[in-house]
């Protein structure tokens, strides 16, 4: 079970350039064995799990939002941290979450989670698990005009749903990744 992140889960995209010969990374991560965001303090979203990092460069900071559970190792937040080299991370806002689960009832009920952030034309986008009482996990959008205070998109429904029953996706839909297109497009 992780617990916390590790460089390791750093190597998450890459950006490649183009040669005669093959494809190489214009940016390399290794593994240093440290942590490099333990879990948050006691009554923290982040109590129980800081995971899942989505790791994107805005001017010279690397920023990373990632997954937080409370104590309860159930209840899912995305959180916001920043670093200077991507080695060295703190909380930022706060270490208060970006985004938290909804009101009863809602699709994110009890969970914001598995965050996939871009930021295009000026404004931010993040996809995200969403997940209910029963754990019924869909995908949900969100943007932002800076990166911290997020509006949950579509009336807070799914951007994409569950499949029909006896489907291949019937049961979950959830961990979304997203990549912008050399054209622009999202």
């Amino acid at each position: 079970m992780n617990r916390f992140l590790s460089t390791g889960i750093l190597i998450a995209s890459f950006a490649f350039a183009e040669s005669e010969e093959k494809l190489q990374p214009a940016v390399q991560f290794e593994k240093t064995g440290r942590v490099i965001l333990d879990l948050g303090g006691s009554g923290s979203f982040d109590e129980c799990h800081a995971k899942y990092p989505s790791v994107i460069r805005v001017g010279d900071e690397w920023r990373m939002y990632y997954n937080g559970r409370a104590k309860n190792c159930f209840t899912g937040a995305i959180g916001y941290a920043t670093s200077q080299d991507g080695l060295n991370w703190e909380r930022a806002n706060g270490g208060r979450a970006v985004l938290r689960p909804g009101p009863e009832g809602s699709a994110y009920s009890t969970k914001v989670d598995h965050p996939t952030v871009l930021k295009k034309d000026g404004q931010y986008h993040m996809w995200f698990t969403m997940g209910d009482q029963k754990s019924r996990y869909t995908v949900g959008h969100a943007t932002s005009r800076d990166g911290i205070d997020w509006r949950i998109s579509n009336d807070g429904k799914p951007v994409i749903d569950r499949g029909g029953k006896g489907g291949f996706d019937a049961g979950a839909v959830m961990h979304p990744t997203a990549l912008l297109a050399p054209d622009g497009l999202i």
